[in-house]
């Protein structure tokens, strides 16, 4: 592994614990040369994957780099940079998980589509069985019944072309509908 990406970049000043400054890519590139083979295994056995280990070292280091002017390090350099690779990794390893997990949850979700004609088919056998449910109610019961949920008359409405209260409708509606409930629970 080489380290080109630290090439031509301009001077920093970045102190460690032993007094030394990452003014320079050649500091760095040494800290590189020297610990990045230590660095790739430590990702790889937790990563399991050549190409991902190679991409946390690389990516730790240009983190490095990039906060040269800001970071204050007090542990040995060469032991903050295997932490750094280490959380990385876990970092790493704990996205997957999380992207696993919502493929998953994607996975195991019923598909939203419906099949109209199915639907539909299902959607008139329930409406035969209601009219089934309905011509078994008592003549009034059934005709109150109609006129309120087919032709979606008020109770007043129906109460006046009756002749009836509007209390008996609300019987007779209310009758009907526990009747409808049952039968359609038995379906």
């Amino acid at each position: 592994m080489k380290i080109d990406f630290l090439k031509n970049t301009e001077n920093g000043n970045c102190k460690i614990n032993n007094g030394a400054k990452l003014d320079n890519s050649g500091a760095l590139e040494a800290l590189y040369n020297n610990s990045a083979d230590k660095l790739f295994r430590v990702s790889y056995q937790l990563v399991g994957s050549t190409e991902v280990a190679e991409g946390i070292v690389h990516n730790v280091f240009c983190d490095l780099w990039k906060r040269r002017k800001t970071i204050r390090v007090d542990v040995p350099l060469e032991a903050y940079v295997v932490k750094a690779v280490k959380y990385a990794s876990f970092h790493y390893l704990k996205d997957k998980v999380k992207r696993e997990n919502n493929n998953m949850e994607i996975l195991t979700l019923k598909p939203t589509f419906h099949n109209d004609t199915e639907q539909q088919l299902h959607t008139q056998e329930l409406k035969f069985e209601i009219n089934n449910l309905i011509r078994l109610l008592p003549n009034r019961c059934q005709e109150v019944f109609r006129m309120s949920h087919e032709k979606f008359m008020s109770n007043r409405e129906i109460a006046s072309g009756l002749d009836i209260s509007e209390k008996a409708v609300e019987k007779h509606i209310t009758k009907a509908l526990k009747f409808l409930r049952l039968g359609i629970k038995k379906i």
